[in-house]
């Protein structure tokens, strides 16, 4: 008769906050991990990139997901998704992680020492400067890369010349 039995309700609910706790527990570990490894990748990409925050976009040197993943010793797709959707407040600006990918282009000394944003600054530049009556061809800009050290070919100046959105010679053309 001293023998009280336990409330079968009191059971369920004890299993259901045990369960509930497991679960916030092993959320919070997850969020801390993510926080963890974001932070180890942007330093990663920060010490691979010390020019561009001297110099800014100009200094951006040629790093791929692969460049940081093997820096850290994680999957690229860790990578990509540890940066994808997300920014960093610099003293040029807020930029996308992703800006910080760049592919490199090979210069006249043989090594890879220009990102494809490097190279497209420099098209800008001589389009801004150019004779509006006489505009620059993608072969002339070809030429012009080549005497400041960048061997791109005119396709690929066409190309980064549309990624920013200038117009062929023709179009660019004033009388």
């Amino acid at each position: 008769s001293d023998l009280k039995l336990k409330d079968p309700k009191v059971g369920e609910a004890e299993e259901y906050l045990k369960k509930k706790y497991n679960e916030i527990n092993a959320l919070m570990n997850g969020i801390s991990q993510r926080k963890l490894t974001l932070y180890k990748v942007v330093k990663t990409m920060i010490e691979m990139q010390k020019d561009f925050l001297q110099k800014g976009m100009s200094g951006l040197k040629p790093m791929t997901l692969k460049d940081v993943s093997e820096q850290l010793g994680f999957h690229e797709s860790t990578i990509s998704r540890a940066t994808s959707n997300k920014y960093i407040q610099t003293k040029h600006g807020l930029n996308k992680l992703r800006d910080f990918f760049t592919t490199g282009l090979v210069g006249a000394n043989n090594i890879e020492t220009e990102s494809s944003y490097t190279v497209k600054e420099k098209i800008k530049s001589f389009i801004d400067n150019e004779c509006k009556q006489k505009p620059l061809s993608d072969q002339a800009l070809v030429r012009l890369l080549e005497q400041k050290g960048s061997l791109v070919s005119r396709r690929t100046v066409a190309k980064y010349r549309e990624e920013v959105g200038i117009p062929n010679s023709s179009k660019r053309k004033r009388f």
